[in-house]
């Protein structure tokens, strides 16, 4: 008998696509390794199949129950030849929302479902605007997906992160490091025009009557792009507001925005990519 069918012989886990649901055939999941208790190994398991099988599209398989991302596979040979391949796995934590900018404050937009797990990496402190801790977390996900840094991701436990960079893992995956927002980040502000808008209609010159729109209320440097040197420094008490842009298109640097009942002054405006305007805004005096 073949070493080839005798290895195969024991694949006993049945192997789906985690989306479709449709068998991808068996392997073998290894056993759990009990002495990584903490950190991402805690995490990875790996799958060993026939040499031939080929992976799912969307690089997500159902074993047992539960979903694993693949990252990269590796042959094993006997005399030369190929005889099975093992896979590395990462635990997902389910089906995860990413979201550009637009698509968040957008009522009913789903963006891009995938299945991602998250990992914390430590907590930090921007002293130049507050003394609270921050969690950081890296994103992992399938190498398959078309996902970037500034993307939005909603989690199955209602955690909202922001991706502040995205790049490949050694190991197969794709990482985004984010930051994690408060709970309260998805809310409603309302921006008060300080000065009369021309209505070609009418002919005539209106004040704009301030309405609540949906607002992604973030720390200065979560959501901070440098422009150029004349951009404001940073100081206690100032926060980055993102706003779809057609919800606000005459929100100029001078206006004021009305936060849970305070008043903060708009000190710059920045057009984003994905159709939104990043606010950069300070207590009012």
């Amino acid at each position: 008998m073949r070493f080839p069918s005798v290895a195969s012989f024991f694949d006993r886990t049945a192997i789906r696509d985690a989306y479709t649901k449709v068998s991808l055939g068996k392997g073998q999941l290894d056993l759990f390794d009990d002495s990584k208790r903490d950190g991402v190994t805690v995490l990875r398991r790996v799958l060993s199949t026939k040499a031939r099988w080929n992976p799912p599209l969307r690089g997500v398989v159902e074993l047992a129950g539960a979903s694993w991302i693949l990252g990269n596979a590796y042959p094993d040979q006997f005399y030369g030849a190929t005889v099975r391949k093992r896979h590395i796995l990462h635990r997902s934590e389910g089906l995860c929302q990413f979201l550009t900018g637009n698509e968040l404050l957008t009522a009913g937009a789903a963006g891009i479902r995938v299945y991602a797990s998250k990992v914390w990496v430590k907590d930090i402190k921007d002293i130049s605007t507050t003394s609270e801790q921050q969690s950081q977390y890296v994103v992992y996900a399938p190498m398959a997906e078309t996902l970037s840094q500034g993307l939005y991701v909603r989690f199955p436990d209602g955690t909202l992160l922001l991706a502040r960079n995205c790049l490949p893992t050694a190991a197969g995956f794709r990482a985004l490091e984010c930051s994690e927002l408060e709970p309260t980040a998805l809310t409603t502000i309302q921006v008060v025009v300080q000065r009369s808008t021309y209505d070609p209609v009418t002919e005539t010159f209106a004040t704009v009557a301030p309405a609540p729109i949906p607002a992604v209320v973030t720390r200065f440097l979560d959501d901070y792009e440098f422009r150029n040197e004349k951009m404001s420094d940073a100081f206690v008490g100032d926060l980055r507001v993102r706003l779809r842009a057609v919800d606000a298109p005459q929100v100029r640097a001078g206006d004021t925005v009305a936060l849970s009942a305070v008043q903060f002054n708009v000190l710059s405006v920045d057009p984003r990519a994905d159709g939104t305007l990043s606010l950069h805004i300070r207590p009012a005096a």
